[in-house]
Formats: structure tokens, C-alpha cells, sequence
């Protein structure tokens, strides 16, 4: 009898582990989603600051040959809502 109830603990065992590797694994597949999705929006924010950055050079270029006031320079430069 006692080999039968270490045969069942060594498969509770077994099954405990591979229960442990596989939340393992998706324990790292989710943090690599999320790094990964933290990332493009590092970089959707980056691109969104020098395109505005860009906008505003124009802007101050614009303002300098002095055809049209700041308030049209900045809506044509989509700085303000228009």
C-alpha cells in the first residue's frame, strides 16, 4: 500500500510542477506583451513630441515673413483646434 501511495504523491508532484512551468510561461508571455506594448507607446508619444516640435519651428518661421497672424499660423500648424 505504501507503494501506491508514493507512486500517487510522485504524480501529484510531477503535475505540480508542470502546473508551476506553465503559469511560469505565461507569467513571461504576458510580461513581454506588455513591455512590448509599453514600447510602441514610448514611441507613438516620441513621434506625436517632434512632429509637434516640427509644427512649431514652422509656426515660428511663418510668424517671422509675417503673412498671417499667430492665431491662423497655429491653427494651420494644427497647434490649436481650429
Amino acid at each position: 500500500m505504501c507503494e501506491i501511495w508514493e507512486e500517487v504523491r510522485r504524480e501529484g508532484i510531477e503535475l505540480a510542477k508542470d502546473e508551476i512551468e506553465k503559469a511560469r510561461d505565461e507569467i513571461e508571455k504576458a510580461e513581454a506583451e506588455a513591455e512590448a506594448k509599453i514600447k510602441a507607446e514610448v514611441r507613438i508619444a516620441q513621434a506625436g513630441a517632434k512632429a509637434r516640435e516640427r509644427a512649431t519651428k514652422t509656426a515660428l518661421r511663418m510668424i517671422k515673413r509675417g503673412n498671417l497672424s499667430v492665431e491662423e499660423i497655429a491653427e494651420y500648424q494644427e497647434l490649436i483646434a481650429g
